[in-house]
């Protein structure tokens, strides 16, 4: 062979190759020009068949993994990620599918993998990623256990209000996109019914104040003060306890007054199976270790068949019936920081307070009804039209008195006016009947009320121990010294009072 021929055949050999290794390229070079801008993440569904949803988060303080989860568990309305307490959060978790249900595909940031921590797109679930760049990965499915939405929501895009960079975890693929994340919220509070109380401050009456604690140590009770405070019919505060020259402070009674009415609820945590049932019932306590050692845990002890508290107890007592006792326990952090969707928690540990919440009814906080008397009936001479003759000078009046001719001596006119007397009597008598009637139905309705509010308020009270801020806390925990203070002098020509207004 010449070498003409020769370098011909190699010539040809190589460009065969060339063939193949163009034949054999790799598919991603055609993948990275297509555009799918434009298009929807998923598959149109209506947000009504959400059921559950799970939003998992990295601490950026700690590294460590955060996961909240949302929905039905035994058919009703749970928080898993808080041992199951109940959500209040169907019509939430409908507004948090509808955010994203209609989520368009918008600019390609990136489809390198390597980008992804730039972007804070990593998935938090995956133990083979670092954490570092973690996303927040939302997570919708409907009640058959079906995907409706997986999501990666990264870093806000910076000057595009609203934009997030974010990718679906099984591609590569990072996406510029407009999402709503004010629903996606990991915030325990926003998920429930926060006011612990529910009760409106313009019907409390009484609060006894008992300020005693356990000393642990030597297993006693150290009494403190007893205070009982009222609210008297012009809506001032009294307490019998006043010396001469002392007055309540109306700044102290007003902060606790708003402090029942705003006592929000920050965590919860789930007392022994049956606790709750022996502590609402009668008769010798039978607990078993699991359960004095959850109660001495959160700083409750059963002392002589009385549950008694660390930080001792506030009673307060509603003008519907209803008497709340709320014990305080130990100290426990909370984590008061925001972990939004989309945006890393600022870990703000703040100090709460275990409070032990049971409800009551009391009867004699029910004003009793006003009954009206009934009129007094008509004088005798009214109805008998008697003109007060005693008879005529034939016979003696005893006699005429004894033995009356009504018919005799009635006109038309008399009788007409006697009738009329006794039909007002009468009509007046039935007005006043059914007046006293309705306020009796009227009290009974607001005894059976409180007495169905006191037993839903322990069917939710009974589970759970509840943590409040410690704000608050300080706020209800008052002692003498709190509560008084020097007498203003009173203005000249006047005299002071011991009162203060409790609405103030």
């Amino acid at each position: 062979m010449t070498e003409t021929a020769r370098t011909l055949v190699y010539v040809l050999v190589g460009a065969a190759g060339l063939g193949v290794a163009w034949i054999a390229r790799p598919a991603t070079i055609e993948r990275d020009a297509l555009d799918d801008s434009g298009q929807r993440f998923f598959a149109k569904f209506d947000a009504l068949t959400a059921k559950s949803m799970e939003i998992v988060t990295v601490d950026p303080e700690t590294s460590a993994r955060r996961a909240f989860k949302v929905g039905e568990v035994n058919g009703i309305w749970s928080i898993p990620s808080h041992e199951n307490y109940p959500a209040d959060g169907e019509q939430r978790l409908a507004q948090a599918a509808a955010s994203v249900a209609d989520l368009i595909k918008g600019t390609k940031a990136s489809d390198s993998p390597a980008d992804r921590a730039l972007y804070g797109v990593v998935d938090p679930t995956s133990a083979g990623e670092s954490v570092s760049g973690a996303g927040t990965r939302v997570t919708m499915q409907d009640g058959a256990g079906h995907a409706l939405v997986d999501l990666i929501i990264g870093k806000a895009v910076k000057e595009a209000e609203g934009m997030h960079y974010v990718r679906e975890p099984k591609h590569d693929r990072v996406y510029i996109a407009a999402v709503k994340t004010d629903q996606l919220s990991t915030k325990f509070e926003d998920w429930i019914e926060r006011d612990l109380l529910k009760l409106e401050p313009s019907q409390i009456k009484e609060v006894f104040i008992d300020d005693y604690s356990i000393d642990e140590l030597n297993q006693t009770i150290v009494r403190g003060d007893q205070l009982t405070l009222r609210v008297d019919p012009k809506n001032s505060w009294t307490w019998d306890g006043l010396a001469e020259g002392e007055a309540l402070n109306t700044q102290k009674l007003q902060e606790m007054r708003q402090a029942l009415d705003d006592l929000k609820i920050v965590d919860v945590h789930r007392k022994p199976a049956g606790l709750s049932a022996q502590l609402q019932g009668s008769g010798n306590m039978q607990l078993d270790a699991e359960a004095v050692t959850s109660l001495m845990g959160k700083g409750y002890y059963i002392v002589k068949n009385q549950l008694m508290s660390n930080e001792g107890e506030t009673v307060v007592r509603m003008g519907d019936g209803v008497v709340y006792s709320l014990r305080f326990g130990e100290v426990v952090n909370f984590d008061a920081g925001s972990s939004e969707a989309g945006a890393a928690s600022t870990g703000a540990i703040q100090p709460g307070r275990y409070v032990f919440v049971t409800a009551n009814f009391n009867q004699d906080m029910i004003a009793p009804p006003q009954y009206e008397p009934l009129p007094d009936a008509p004088a005798a001479s009214e109805h008998s039209g008697d003109s007060g003759d005693s008879g005529d000078s034939g016979g003696s009046g005893e006699a005429a008195a004894t033995q009356p001719d009504a018919g005799a001596s009635l006109s038309p006119e008399t009788e007409a006016v006697a009738d009329e007397s006794k039909k007002g009597y009468e009509q007046a008598c039935e007005a006043v009947t059914a007046a006293n009637d309705q306020k009796r139905e009227d009290h009974e309705k607001k005894i059976a009320d409180a007495q169905a509010k006191v037993k839903q308020l322990n069917r939710l009270f009974a589970d759970w121990y509840y943590v409040v801020g410690d704000a608050e806390y300080q706020k209800l925990r008052l002692r003498r010294a709190d509560l008084v203070k020097a007498e203003a002098a009173a203005p000249t020509g006047g005299a002071g009072t011991q009162g203060s207004p409790a609405s103030q």
